[in-house]
């Protein structure tokens, strides 16, 4: 089956970009405005109750709708017409995140223990032994190109991992029904560590719900699962200070799952290190910043490869190590990151980690 997005957005008119809000579905249901909190007069005085309720703070995850650059978060809006109203807050209920918020003494971040067995195991080729299926898209035939908007059932594995408040400041890529694959950096942030993983996410400014073109013509919505982390444990040797060893794992509560959009990525069987040349292109894909802009839609990139010594000479990072490579794995550091396609960007060699993912996923 054939999937495409439905926009969404508000048309352009006539007026200052600071005018101009995208439209976006609120957790009620009804449409809003996708801009910053403190824009939002309802919503800015529901975040600023010292005390919430369980519903309160419901609302305001699911009010999310995407952050700028500099991580300034955005929330879905009622239309300034309505904020002499009452605040409707009956949020599209997350199974996930109420069972989250009845746990006793639950927060997201929990280290992980000795009794925690209900685990994956993963073969190296990234499947799991009760469905032995990873990497599989639903998407047709592709478009080649070197830089662009993703569909919306392509990279099923993609996730976006929040932080308190809301925030996105990562991503990461499922490799088992409850594990995602992602940077050390990404573990323990300014914001803290990951509280909740998005899967099944597109476009997000109309979180939770994406609506899509299916065959015929027919309009199907899709709802992000979000579901609560239960911990999460970087690289133990990783330096924040030359970004060696860069990567970490994240356990989820429960299980994802699969559909045409929640969907696990293959870890790598084979080292292809040696069969890397000047010819050789990756892929990444995610919702990374391009140029100053903070992109809320899935993209897609292709990076060529790019050998370490000359790595080394064109963005004068001289600790480089055959556990790292330029373009393809684990998001690291570089250039702005994602923010400039044309420049190398460092990355985390996955094979390199097998030994220790499976010592973590046990």
């Amino acid at each position: 089956m054939r999937h495409q997005p439905v926009d969404s957005s508000e048309s352009l008119k006539t007026g200052s970009l600071e005018d101009i809000h995208p439209q976006c579905r609120m957790p009620n249901g009804y449409t809003g405005e996708c801009k910053y909190l403190d824009k939002c007069k309802p919503l800015k005085e529901v975040s600023e109750k010292k005390v919430k309720t369980d519903n309160e703070l419901l609302y305001l995850r699911e009010s999310s709708c995407g952050t700028t650059s500099n991580y300034l978060y955005k929330v879905c809006c009622p239309p300034q017409s309505e904020w002499s109203k009452k605040l409707d807050l009956k949020p599209i209920p997350f199974p996930e995140i109420i069972n989250y918020l009845a746990e006793p003494g639950s927060n997201g971040t929990s280290q992980k223990s000795s009794d925690d067995t209900k685990s994956t195991t993963v073969l190296r080729d990234g499947s799991n032994k009760e469905t032995e299926e990873c990497g599989v898209e639903v998407s047709g035939p592709k478009q080649d190109r070197d830089y662009g908007t993703a569909d919306i059932d392509e990279y099923p594995w993609m996730a976006l991992l929040e932080y308190r408040f809301g925030r996105i400041m990562c991503g990461g890529s499922l490799i088992s029904p409850n594990f995602i694959l992602t940077a050390a950096h990404c573990i323990e942030t300014t914001h803290g560590k990951p509280a909740f993983a998005r899967l099944a996410e597109y476009n997000m400014t109309s979180f939770p719900t994406d609506y899509v073109e299916v065959d015929g013509g027919a309009t199907e919505t899709i709802t992000v699962s979000l579901i609560a982390v239960k911990w999460s444990e970087k690289h133990p040797m990783f330096d924040k200070n030359t970004y060696h060893h860069d990567i970490g794992l994240v356990k989820l509560a429960e299980d994802a799952k699969s559909s045409d959009f929640i969907r696990p990525i293959c870890l790598p069987r084979y080292n292809f290190a040696d069969q890397f040349d000047t010819n050789t292109n990756f892929i990444t894909a995610g919702w990374g910043v391009h140029g100053s802009i903070n992109n809320d839609i899935k993209m897609e990139a292709k990076l060529p490869y790019m050998p370490i010594p000359t790595c080394k000479r064109s963005i004068s990072i001289p600790s480089l190590t055959n556990k790292q490579l330029c373009a393809g794995g684990v998001a690291s550091y570089g250039p702005d990151s994602c923010s400039n396609i044309r420049e190398p960007t460092v990355y985390t060699y996955v094979y390199e980690y097998l030994d220790w993912i499976d010592s973590v996923m046990v």
